[in-house]
């Protein structure tokens, strides 16, 4: 099996470009989103309206797919609820799912328990082998040692867990504890990615008008979404 491993180089030159790029006061507002999405997840998690509402992945939705899907994901919401990724993950896989349906199961267990990855189509997309952990791997084709949906949720979490004792042993993003800083760093990571082809595809005009790096951040991470609801 390809060894993955992190390009300590490539992300310590994504965070020194993120950290020159984010203000410096929305450090403190991001750690409290993320704390207050922790203590209410729970709760929103107890219906469907909350179910769907809050998790970015289920965005664009329809009324009548979301109907559809809550019969098919009823019997898989005991697994979410319990923090086990891979018994939701055997559980639909069969089903042979969207992306969409990974990215909010693992999205809610990764609210209701932090040590858990959010499988994030921005974090990984195997179809066309992007997101951002691809950016900072030496060899991102790693990611795809094992193509069996359980396989390439170990190989991500190896990832996401590699990718935060890096940025840990550096002492970066200390405003965020363990569980949480992998993701953040990495959502860090994929901002500045867009941000510079954005630089590169358009005009100074229209990259003027491009949202707040910090507000794309927050996006990324589910938060806008979140905070929308409140």
């Amino acid at each position: 099996m390809a060894p993955l491993v992190v390009d300590a180089e490539a992300v310590r030159e994504f965070l020194d470009r993120a950290e020159q790029a984010f203000p410096e006061p929305d450090w403190a507002r991001l750690a409290a989103a993320l704390d207050a999405r922790r203590g209410q997840a729970r709760k929103v998690f107890s219906s469907w309206d909350g179910r769907w509402s809050r998790a970015p992945a289920a965005i664009r939705l329809s009324e009548e797919e979301r109907q559809r899907w809550e019969r098919l994901l009823e019997p898989h919401l005991a697994a979410i609820e319990a923090g086990d990724a891979v018994g939701f993950l055997r559980g639909v896989a069969p089903g042979d799912p969207p992306p969409w349906v990974v990215d909010w199961g693992t999205y809610w267990i990764s609210c209701l328990f932090p040590d858990r990855t959010w499988w994030a189509r921005w974090l990984y997309l195997p179809g066309s082998r992007t997101g951002a952990l691809p950016l900072v791997l030496e060899e991102p084709e790693a990611l795809e040692a094992d193509p069996t949906l359980l396989g390439r949720y170990a190989r991500v979490e190896q990832g996401v867990a590699f990718f935060g004792e890096v940025v840990a042993s550096w002492r970066r993003l200390p405003q965020f504890p363990d569980p949480e800083r992998a993701m953040v760093g990495l959502a860090l990571v994929y901002a500045v990615y867009l941000f510079t082809m954005a630089a590169w595809r358009m005009t100074t005009e229209f990259t003027q008008v491009l949202p707040p790096f910090s507000g794309v951040v927050r996006s990324l991470l589910g938060l806008k979404r979140w905070e929308e609801k409140v």
